[in-house]
């Protein structure tokens, strides 16, 4: 259930921080996202066994991750925390985006940007990360926001243009936090790119 799913993520946070687990991290045995990842799916292994033991007359069941996983293949543990991934690290980068342009006194540049870029309800829901960077949404021109906003094409081009390479400084600076070289933080952009 979705409480459960709660319960039990603020129980993996919790456990975390009260083992000091990455206390032990270095970057010579892998990424920081690499390390959740498999603590997470240590923890969930951890769970499931503490579930079964607690049900009288049951034995342990034990089984592999990989096992679940291949049971229910519609739903890919660690694609859905690396989809979970790339739409946090999107939607901090496009928050921070904004509050950059204002701090400069562009927020014009951002309302092109939101205008062509975002869904019209405002959600800024990253689930198609490739057109915050490099795309256009669907259905929308730039002469679609050149009569909005009343600009010329071009510059709403020149904009977008600002805007995106703007975020993509956001998005590396967010992505060299966790990574531990410059190779790893090419490989981790070009995959949040992809979504």
């Amino acid at each position: 259930s979705v409480e459960d799913a709660k319960d039990l993520t603020q129980d993996f946070f919790a456990r975390l921080i009260e083992r000091k687990d990455w206390e032990r991290l270095s970057p010579e045995r892998g990424s920081f996202r690499g390390f959740l990842k498999r603590a997470l799916k240590n923890f969930m292994i951890d769970a499931a066994r503490r579930e079964q033991a607690r049900r009288p007359g049951e034995g342990l069941f034990l089984f592999r991750f990989e096992e679940v996983r291949d049971a229910h293949p519609t739903v890919d543990p660690e694609k859905a925390f690396d989809r979970e991934w790339i739409k946090t690290v999107l939607r901090d980068s496009i928050r921070d985006l904004e509050l950059r342009l204002k701090k400069e006194g562009s927020s014009n540049l951002f309302d092109v940007f939101r205008l062509y870029c975002l869904p019209e309800d405002g959600s800024g829901d990253p689930s198609e990360s490739s057109r915050f960077l490099k795309g256009e949404l669907e259905g929308r021109t730039y002469a679609d926001v050149a009569a909005t906003l009343g600009l010329r094409e071009s510059d709403v081009r020149k904009r977008l243009a600002r805007c995106r390479a703007v975020l993509r400084e956001i998005v590396l600076e967010r992505v060299r936090e966790y990574s531990t070289s410059e190779d790893e933080v090419m490989a981790e952009f070009e995959k949040i790119v992809r979504g």
